[in-house]
């Protein structure tokens, strides 16, 4: 009778501690790692080739050929290139003047034509503007332990993490426009004329590599300024343009260090939260070229690097069979500042990742 009690005793004992056992929970350390995947990834972005690459020589725009013959006939002076230049001459009647000078190289001393030009830049100079924004795609490692889990299902983990993140030809930006006007004006005197007697005649001859004396001073070869115009002077005019291409890659890489509640709905199902920060090294790596009319290709290469801290917060499941399990993570990135980009010709900034999608496997032990 007494062996019989205790068989029943004991019985019970082991029955009211089987129904306390806890739960099965996860194990003490899992390892994780999978596919990364990064959203809202923009840039904003304007070039400026340097004007020293396309530099060159300018004069106002003198117009038309009427223009020309208007302003002299003003009292105004008509100024080109290479130093060319007529002005009327106070000190002589109307409209003689000795106030000229003009190129050896712009003058036939055949004809007595006289060859010159302006040209002006377009104060936007070789400029470009665009946006572009994308996703990026990498993969990640996680390391976790557990710091507690009770029978009621509840647990907390710290985890550290490294993730890498890129997207190649994220940035992509294309321009062009007109960065050069330039007009040429032939002037060829009327036969017979004063002018053309002076332009061909035997007695002109050049100072320093200019015909005419370039001032109202002294004695110098007289024109007749009234011979400018439209009947005279023959005009044509171009434009010189650009085009702009640019890209750019990005890539990051991230540490973490992270806090995780869970909870156990099942014992193969899992949901969590994420409370954390992360640091980021990131790396913003272009290039450009500027195809320019009469100035050739201008190319750069560079790169942009910082670091930035943050913080990190998110939910995420699990799904788990023996000692795998398949987890998907969401996590928003807070207090993320933007990268500034003002190296090289390109001025800007990008605003990187700030939601990041993690897919991974894990295995427990």
């Amino acid at each position: 009778m007494k062996n019989s009690a205790f068989a029943l005793a004991s019985l019970i004992a082991f029955a009211v501690s089987a129904q306390e056992e806890p739960r099965q929970t996860l194990g003490s350390w899992r390892l994780s790692a999978g596919a990364n995947f990064g959203f809202g990834l923009k840039a904003k972005m304007s070039y400026a080739a340097p004007s020293s690459f396309y530099a060159t020589p300018t004069a106002a725009d003198m117009g038309s050929a009427a223009d020309i013959g208007r302003r002299l006939a003003s009292g105004e002076g008509v100024r080109f290139l290479n130093g060319a230049y007529i002005a009327p001459d106070e000190a002589m009647q109307a409209p003689y003047t000795q106030n000229w000078r003009f190129p050896v190289s712009g003058l036939d001393r055949d004809t007595g034509r006289l060859s010159f030009e302006t040209a002006q830049l377009d104060p936007g100079g070789v400029t470009a503007a665009g946006s572009d924004d994308s996703g990026a795609n990498g993969a990640s490692i996680e390391l976790s332990r557990t710091l507690f889990a009770d029978e009621r299902g509840f647990g907390l983990d710290l985890a550290i993490g490294v993730s890498y993140l890129r997207a190649r030809n994220f940035f992509r930006m294309r321009g062009g426009g007109r960065y050069l006007g330039r007009t040429k004006y032939v002037y060829t005197p009327t036969p017979g004329s004063m002018n053309a007697n002076v332009l061909t005649s035997s007695f002109l001859s050049p100072s320093d590599g200019y015909y005419g004396s370039g001032g109202a001073e002294g004695i110098g070869a007289v024109l007749d300024w009234s011979d400018f115009g439209e009947d005279t002077i023959s005009s044509s005019s171009e434009h010189y343009s650009y085009n702009v291409d640019a890209s750019g890659d990005y890539e990051e890489w991230e540490l973490s260090l992270m806090l995780k509640p869970w909870y156990e709905v099942t014992d193969w199902f899992l949901v969590d939260a994420t409370v954390g920060v992360g640091l980021t090294r990131s790396e913003f790596e272009y290039s450009t070229a500027a195809a320019i009319d009469g100035a050739g290709i201008y190319s750069s290469h560079g790169s942009e690097d910082e670091w930035r801290l943050y913080g990190l917060a998110g939910a995420g499941v699990l799904f788990r069979a023996w000692s795998f399990d398949v987890s998907c993570d969401i996590l928003a990135r807070i207090g993320q500042r933007d990268m500034d980009v003002s190296g090289g010709p390109l001025r800007g900034k990008i605003e990187k990742p700030d939601f990041i999608v993690r897919l991974a496997v894990g295995f427990e032990f």
